[in-house]
């Protein structure tokens, strides 16, 4: 093995969930750099006047549109911020394992178990999940607010104005017309909607390790 493979080797993750974290990242980063194009159409399409159906473009039209008068860079704006949301999940995640171990060490009283896969309750996974969605959502909103407001920016004419251009621009900007507020403006919706849909994933998911768990350990009294 070379002195690049033992980098490789060195760098990547131990376990499965971890695997399986850093490929989801990836494919999730794929995702990003595909379906940019039509996020910014998409939300063009939206800010456009008029009520639906009045004539409005379909996202192709729209997706023509921006890429002839603005330039086909334009589709992608709001890219970086787009691909540091990747991490979300992760946080997401990592949070939840850390508050799902913290609870079950408690209950064993540090006892190891053969089925910490099925002890959390639908209830504790449900407060635990919305939990840990919160954490991941007030620690990238900042970034999100920026994508839209990437997303939403147009080509304008070289007339001096402020251009936000980049993530980290749209972010000074945001803290320069109102502070670290600024930054989280619109959280209270976005919290409600993300905190529930992952609060009733994660009960659904350990659930789901309830009873499949339950399932094969009695194929395997039966056996």
């Amino acid at each position: 093995r070379g002195p690049s493979d033992s980098i490789l080797l060195g760098l990547a993750p131990r376990t499965a969930a971890g695997r399986t974290l850093l490929a989801s990242s990836a494919a999730g980063a794929v995702n990003v750099l595909l379906t940019n194009p039509l996020w910014v159409a998409s939300l063009r399409i939206m800010e456009s006047d008029g009520p639906p159906g009045s004539g409005r473009p379909t996202v192709w039209g729209a997706v023509r549109t921006i890429a002839r008068e603005e330039g086909p860079g334009r589709l992608w704006s709001g890219t970086a911020s787009s691909l540091m949301l990747v991490s979300n999940p992760i946080v997401q995640h990592a949070v939840y394992e850390r508050l799902r171990g913290a609870l079950l060490g408690r209950r064993r009283g540090g006892r190891p178990s053969r089925r910490t896969a099925a002890a959390l309750s639908p209830l504790e996974a449900f407060v635990l999940g919305a939990l840990a969605k919160a954490a991941a959502t007030v620690v990238t909103y900042p970034l999100q607010l920026a994508q839209v407001l990437l997303r939403l920016e147009r080509e304008g004419p070289d007339d001096g104005t402020d251009r936000r251009g980049t993530t980290l621009g749209c972010l000074r900007d945001q803290l320069a017309r109102g502070g670290v507020p600024a930054l989280f403006r619109g959280m209270g919706a976005k919290l409600l909607q993300t905190v529930l849909t992952s609060a009733f994933m994660f009960g659904t998911y350990e659930q789901t390790l309830r009873t499949v768990g339950g399932a094969y350990e009695l194929l395997d009294r039966r056996r």
